[in-house]
């Protein structure tokens, strides 16, 4: 190990996606609390944590992990683009407020399906499959197209087209939408609300066509545009009812379909409604890094990220790592009246959220300036911890970015 430096440690990137680009992502993630496994349940489709927790982590772990299985369809969409005006214009007029967006939720996440079916369908000669597949040509719903883009579409322009669903074993059983003149299914231009039905029948025709295709739909980043409103709250709670309903009839398909939703826990706690808590309970996850001891999962992180980054440690016992590269023997003493010593781990911790993100930043902060050092000390430490309070300050700040106004951030911060 005598060509060892600070340098060669990768803790990782701060930003979820950026650090699934890197070669080494794959390796450097934690499983912590058998995440993964628990997020593929059949039942489970809301991941709740804090900002930084390792939500769109986790997100484009299952999205590579996807690519490894011939069989296995998975998407993420980026919400980043969606506009709340677009979505107000195409709500529908319900007596229930936080039902207002369900059924353009539904329709953006059937066009989504439908897009993935028609992109990946062995069967070409399906008559389900050309007539999706000509509805989607005709709407411009491009393959490669965001759901945002879905929306923007939706709300500018009719729809067109017909569908004319036909049931496997069942030819005598139809749905469409069109007007039969002579014989012939004549095109007309509505309404998204006209089709959705339709085309929620065709589309669950085709994945019973070809079951052994699996689809996961991901919907993450959608506090990127977060407002403390009514729009905004009954817009999110609409999207987790009608992915809890289109979940529930997969499964009662036999279908291997599900959605997904990544979701900030503080804006979670602000939405009400009779079925969110039932939905957190029996569908949801929440990610949660524990406390700032050094038993803390953000400890075996940070250690399992180093030895996959350095071959040379990774024989090593968790205690013979941190004797090796940290200070134990000279642990700060932080309160001299009850001789209170603190490792540089729960140092760390105690200036953190207790996230991935903050812990990750702080030792990247270390690093920078000292690539050729051997070991992780106090003085790192703290020379660090300035830079790292900067970094910090601005996490504060976008995290209180929709629930108060920017002036009033500036004065609290």
């Amino acid at each position: 190990m005598e060509d060892f430096n600070l340098g060669k440690l990768k803790f990782g990137k701060n930003d979820g996606k950026n650090e699934a680009r890197l070669a080494e992502f794959e390796d450097l993630f934690y499983d912590y609390d058998n995440i993964y496994c628990k997020a593929l349940d059949e039942f489970n489709f809301l991941i709740i944590g804090r900002k930084g927790t390792g939500k769109t982590l986790l997100a484009e772990y299952i999205r590579k992990q996807s690519a490894k299985v011939g069989n296995w369809i998975c998407t993420l969409d980026n919400n980043k683009k969606f506009n709340i005006e677009h979505l107000k214009m195409l709500k529908t007029q319900n007596t229930i407020p936080t039902e207002e967006y369900i059924t353009i939720w539904e329709w953006i996440i059937l066009i989504e399906l439908s897009k993935l079916i028609v992109e990946n369908f062995n069967n070409k000669e399906s008559i389900n499959y050309q007539t999706l597949k000509d509805f989607l040509e005709k709407n411009n719903f491009s393959l490669k197209l965001s759901s945002s883009k879905t929306i923007e579409i939706t709300s500018k322009q009719k729809i067109n087209g017909s569908l004319k669903a036909k049931i496997p074993l069942l030819n005598s059983v139809e749905g469409e939408i069109g007007k039969e003149v002579e014989g012939e299914i004549k095109k007309i231009s509505g309404s998204y609300l006209e089709y959705i039905e339709s085309l929620e029948e065709i589309v669950f025709n085709l994945l019973k066509e070809e079951p052994k295709i699996k689809y996961t739909i991901m919907y993450d980043e959608l506090d990127s545009k977060f407002l403390n409103n009514e729009d905004y709250k009954n817009n999110i709670i609409s999207l987790l009812k009608i992915a809890k309903d289109l979940n529930e009839k997969f499964l009662d398909e036999n279908l291997s379909v599900k959605i997904m939703i990544f979701l900030r826990e503080d804006i979670f706690s602000i939405l009400n409604d009779y079925d969110l808590n039932k939905i957190k309970e029996d569908c949801g996850i929440s990610i949660d890094w524990g406390d700032n001891t050094e038993n803390s999962p953000l400890v075996e992180m940070t250690l399992n990220k180093i030895k996959k980054s350095y071959s040379a440690f990774s024989e090593l016992t968790n205690k013979e790592l941190i004797e090796k590269l940290f200070p134990r023997k000279k642990d700060i003493l932080i309160n001299k009246k009850y001789n209170k010593r603190m490792s540089v781990f729960e140092y760390i911790l105690t200036r953190t959220f207790l996230r991935p993100r903050d812990v990750i930043t702080y030792f990247n902060k270390i690093i920078e300036t000292n690539r050729e050092e051997t070991k992780i000390t106090w003085d790192q430490v703290f020379s660090s911890e300035k830079k790292y309070s900067t970094y910090f300050k601005g996490e504060i700040r976008n995290e209180l970015n929709g629930f108060l106004d920017l002036s009033t951030i500036s004065q609290k911060l």
